[in-house]
């Protein structure tokens, strides 16, 4: 991983805390930080899409629907 990566998977406050922790111990594992950081923090988005997903788009059929839905104001 780079410093690139950083920007990538968990820029802001999440890139910037590991980016900092490398520069002070020079272990680029440090940036590994970066994405335990940023996931503790969406870890709840991430499951909550990954269900949607499963629920949804596991046939033409209720993709559809869920398009439907998506259209409608009130979920909006």
């Amino acid at each position: 991983m780079t410093m690139f990566d950083v920007v990538i998977i968990g820029g802001g406050p999440s890139g910037a805390t590991a980016a900092s922790a490398c520069l002070a111990s020079g272990r680029a594992r440090d940036l590994r930080l970066a994405r335990s950081l940023f996931m503790r923090e969406h870890k709840t988005v991430f499951r909550v899409l990954a269900s949607m997903q499963n629920a949804y788009y596991r046939s033409d059929e209720r993709r559809e629907r869920f398009v439907s839905l998506c259209h409608d104001i009130d979920v909006q």
